[in-house]
């Protein structure tokens, strides 16, 4: 102050008087906050009431108003301030009995109404009712600094007359608009109601709180859009005196972006359909506090049943927990009351979460407010008494040091002062001696409640059953950032990438959200989808495919819930989209066969019957009847390549899953592409009287055929050549043309008997030329795997009778053999690939000196008699085209050759896993490699979809390296060739 504060008291008080009031006032000071400021504001009423000395006078004869008036003045610029444009409130000082007492809803309602009477216009009821606010706050902030009320019996009072306030504004703006439409009935035939959430809700409202309101009405929706307009611009007008109140409408269903007012069977509808945890959370405080009585039972008979009807579910709880980490991360500022850890959401959490929890069992804790929650819980014994104690007695004190915070200026303040003379203003409006006392209490408390928060909510997840899985669920579904530890966990060499996949395979490109119950169906199912993922040799892999095919089936949630019931099938799926990719596109091509996985149902592998049976259907006249050849000849390949890929599909997922031995599976694509062929020769228009018969040979004429092979083949026909010669173009057209669709299969035809350079078909005549004049020695090896696929069954007996003939009857020389060795020893050479590099087929002791080896024993041994005439056991098995079936044979005899039908079928396997991986390479690999990781992934783990514990990557890599070099080892063909 400028002038010495004893002087300015001699002023205007009588010397006499002086001193007393000097003295008295020193006492005074003494229970004030702040006392500087106190004495500053004293001077500033004094002068504003028009007559200091009155004032002096008048608070020196009454001490009890005198050090009311300080402490209030010490403790609150806002109530200062008001006292300086209404010295009369002093009266309110006057009796502290009056001052205690509390008013209530009703008492409120009554003051408020005869405070309007007097006003005849709207705009000027509404600066009465800013007035009365005002008058009604210093009351309260006085009783409060006072100690005259208790927390409970304080915040009930300051939501009474927020209530009341409300009631009379929303019957204000009602009136007003009746007057405006000029009708008799309420706003047009508009009934609203107003729900208070939050801390008004549940009668626990703050000096400076906004108001959370949420407004439902019945009838023209137009009329009450514009009522509540009207509602809350009148509370939110800033006046001389302030505003009434800060409203919030967020909580409204759709929240900020949804209409300010739904009928309320719409917002019931929302409720039940859309809503998320926190909305369940926000109405566990709902009340509704004006409007139509009618509207507010059946919102508090919804509220009850679908707030406390049913248990927190884990996807909710982990999902409010979620909410309540990012809200800390975001405010959890130094010294926050409110949400720093330990702060007052702490609590408030805690007791609303036990309530979720339990209020369906004890239904007396479906309660609103926190203090009757914390007690009743502790009565459940849901809480210890240490719990209840540390919850209890720290929101008190938190609650207390907001409100603190709050009087000063009238302002939403919830974060301790860093200046020392603020801060020690606030410790004198808690009792405390110091800031330095109350940081200590502040920190000590925080403490408290944090401790029982943390252990109750981890408590309460483990009842539940909210996991680390459902916990990373949650994140992904929400897009939420998560620890990358949990997906490496997972076996995901990209966690990041994993993430942002996991929340496209949920959502895909779309801009809405999934609703709640869609968001709790995919939380449910990922755990399933993520250990499913983390199975298989390449999770990132799996992911990226799976995007792709849920894509194709949608909706998403649907599919995952439906793949999630179905754990065999989820592991397979996963399975086969961590490894082959042409899977996964034939997958995408074939949603029929998705839905019967989706349904359950995993298909087992076809029979000849079956494939036959459906072929012949598909394709009877396919295309005929259409004015376009060309839109004919489309058609017919389209369903050609259609249907092979119908059949493939779970051909691959059998191979892959480990389901059927390879030996099955590659007869069955064998025979799918005799059948396939066959119905395209029988669909193509021939000459009359014109025969024609196409033989297998190489893998399909072994019945070993692998996914992507192109088909050896050789063609005989009877009638004139340039018809054969057309009729095998348009067969190798239809067939192996490059489509949108792909192609069906490549027709080989370098082993026909008229070479590379000579006429594509061959007459009866010219086979039996070549089986008796032309044969080649070096053609030998390729023709023991010849078999007849598809035509007419007459001409193709013929034919595979004239060649078994030639190989088995005739022979070779041994000049013959002489050579054909040499020339096998430098084709290996040409053939043997670079260091560091294994190649199924032409590696040593691969696939194709196990061929070779068996084809020479074949031809050496299939002819009857051995080299001294012996008579061999089996000859004519030994001259079938199936390499397994000469391999059993000669095993029966010799266990050498035991261990090469061992290393054969090995061999085989990892042939066929490899064609589904990369169908259109060759089948080599670079030691190290993703591919030999996949292939020794498989190798190692029998039972994928079943087994345990599966065996990671790189144990089997060292496991199959190991046998990659035994199976070698042993297929080499001996010097001479005649083993066994």
């Amino acid at each position: 102050m400028a002038m010495n504060w004893q002087d300015w008291v001699s002023t205007w008080l009588p010397e006499e008087r002086v001193s007393v009031f000097n003295e008295l006032l020193e006492q005074i000071l003494a229970v004030t906050p702040d006392p500087d400021n106190a004495l500053t504001r004293l001077v500033q009423l004094a002068e504003m009431s028009g007559n200091p000395r009155w004032l002096l006078g008048y608070l020196l004869d009454d001490p009890a108003t005198f050090e009311g008036l300080m402490v209030l003045l010490g403790g609150s610029n806002f109530a200062a301030q008001t006292l300086s444009l209404h010295p009369e409130y002093l009266e309110l000082f006057a009796d502290r009995e009056k001052l205690a007492k509390t008013k209530g809803l009703e008492q409120f309602l009554q003051e408020i109404k005869s405070t309007l009477s007097p006003f005849r216009s709207v705009a000027a009821k509404w600066g009465a009712l800013r007035r009365f606010r005002r008058r009604e706050m210093v009351r309260l902030i006085a009783a409060d600094l006072l100690g005259l009320m208790d927390l409970a019996t304080l915040t009930a009072e300051l939501s009474d007359l927020a209530e009341a306030i409300l009631k009379a504004g929303l019957e204000l703006v009602r009136g007003a608009e009746r007057e405006v439409q000029g009708t008799i009935s309420p706003e047009g035939g508009c009934q609203v109601l107003v729900v208070a959430f939050g801390k008004l809700g549940a009668r626990e409202l703050n000096y400076s709180s906004d108001v959370d309101l949420v407004i439902f009405h019945e009838g023209d929706t137009f009329t009450a859009e514009r009522l509540v307009r009207k509602f809350v611009s009148a509370l939110t007008e800033v006046s001389d005196y302030g505003r009434l109140y800060r409203v919030d409408l967020r909580l409204r269903p759709y929240g900020a972006t949804g209409p300010l007012t739904l009928p309320l069977d719409a917002a019931l509808a929302y409720y039940e359909t859309q809503a998320e945890p926190s909305d369940k959370l926000a109405l566990l405080k709902a009340r509704a506090i004006a409007g139509d009585e009618n509207l507010a039972v059946r919102f508090e008979e919804f509220r009850k049943a679908f707030v406390f009807g049913n248990p927190i579910e884990p996807e909710e709880f982990a999902w409010l927990l979620r909410l309540k980490t990012r809200s800390e991360a975001t405010f959890a500022t130094e010294g926050a009351v409110k949400h720093g850890l330990g702060g007052i959401r702490d609590v408030e959490m805690t007791v609303q979460f036990l309530q979720l929890a339990f209020a369906h069992r004890f239904p007396d804790l479906a309660v609103r407010d926190t203090l009757t929650a914390l007690q009743r819980l502790r009565d459940r014994n849901l809480l210890t008494e240490q719990e209840f104690a540390a919850l209890r007695d720290g929101y008190l004190f938190l609650r207390r040091l907001e409100h603190m915070l709050q009087i000063a200026e009238d302002l939403p303040l919830q974060t301790l002062p860093k200046d020392e003379r603020e801060l020690n203003r606030l410790a004198r409006c808690m009792g405390l001696e110091s800031g330095e006392a109350l940081l200590r209490a502040f920190e000590w408390h925080t403490k408290q409640v944090r401790q029982v928060y943390e252990g109750i909510t981890n408590e309460l997840a483990k009842t539940l059953g909210v996991s680390e899985q459902v916990m990373l669920s949650l994140s992904v579904v929400g897009g939420l950032e998560t620890d990358e530890n949990a997906f490496l966990s997972l076996n995901f060499a990209r966690p990041r990438e994993a993430q942002k996949r996991l929340f496209r395979l949920i959502h895909g490109e779309a801009t809405v959200g999934l609703r709640w119950r869609e968001q709790v169906r995919v939380m449910k199912v990922l755990p399933s989808l993520l250990d499913a993922v983390a199975r298989t040799p390449d999770p990132d892999s799996a992911l990226m495919r799976l995007e792709g095919i849920v894509d194709a089936l949608g909706p998403r949630h649907s599919v995952l819930d439906s793949l999630a019931s179905n754990l065999f099938a989820l592991r397979a799926l996963t399975l086969v989209a961590s490894i082959s990719e042409p899977l996964c596109q034939l997958a995408t091509r074939h949603p029929e066969w998705l839905e019967a996985l989706l349904s359950g149902v995993l298909p087992e592998i076809p029979d000849e019957e079956t494939i036959r049976r459906e072929v012949s259907s598909s394709t009877r006249d396919e295309g005929r009847g259409m004015r376009d050849e060309r839109k004919e000849w489309d058609a017919f390949a389209r369903t050609v390549r259609w249907l092979k890929g119908k059949f493939a599909l779970p051909l691959g997922f059998a191979s892959l899953c480990r389901l059927s031995p390879s030996e099955a599976v590659e007869r069955v694509l064998s025979k799918l592409a005799d059948i396939l062929v066959g119905e395209s020769m029988r669909w193509l228009k021939k000459p009359t009287g014109f025969k024609i018969a196409v033989f297998a040979l190489g893998g399909w004429g072994s019945e070993e055929l692998h996914f992507g092979s192109d088909l050896d083949v050789a063609f005989a026909h009877e009638g004139e050549y340039p018809a054969a010669e057309r009729f095998v173009r348009e067969l190798r057209s239809l067939l192996g043309d490059l489509t949108e669709d792909g192609f069906a299969y490549r027709l080989d035809l370098r082993l026909r008997p008229a070479g590379q350079e000579g006429s594509l078909s061959s007459d009866l005549e010219a086979w039996r030329e070549f089986a008796e004049q032309r044969f080649e020695f070096w053609m030998a090896l390729a023709w023991t795997r010849l078999r007849f696929a598809a035509g007419e069954p007459n001409l193709g007996r013929t034919v595979v009778n004239l060649v078994r003939k030639r190989l088995y009857e005739q022979g070779l020389t041994a000049e013959q053999w002489k050579e054909l060795k040499a020339l096998m020893t430098r084709i290996r050479a040409e053939h043997r690939p670079p260091e560091g590099v294994i190649d199924l087929k032409h590696s040593d002791g691969a696939l194709w000196d196990m061929d070779l080896l068996v084809a020479e024993t074949q031809l050496k041994m299939g002819r009857g008699t051995g080299g001294e005439g012996r008579e061999l056991i089996g000859h004519e098995t030994l001259r079938s085209s199936s390499v397994r079936a000469v391999l059993r044979e000669l095993a029966k005899s010799d266990r050498v050759w035991g261990h090469r039908l061992a290393a054969y079928e090995q061999l085989r396997r990892w042939r066929l896993w490899l064609s589904w991986i990369s169908p259109d390479r060759p089948p080599r690999f670079v030691k190290g490699d993703h591919t030999e990781q996949l292939l020794a992934w498989l190798d190692a783990n029998p039972e994928p979809l079943t087994q345990g514990k599966l065996k990671p990557v790189d144990e089997a890599m060292e496991q199959w390296r190991e046998k990659w070099r035994t199976v070698t080892s042993v297929a080499t063909m001996p010097e001479g060739g005649d083993e066994g």
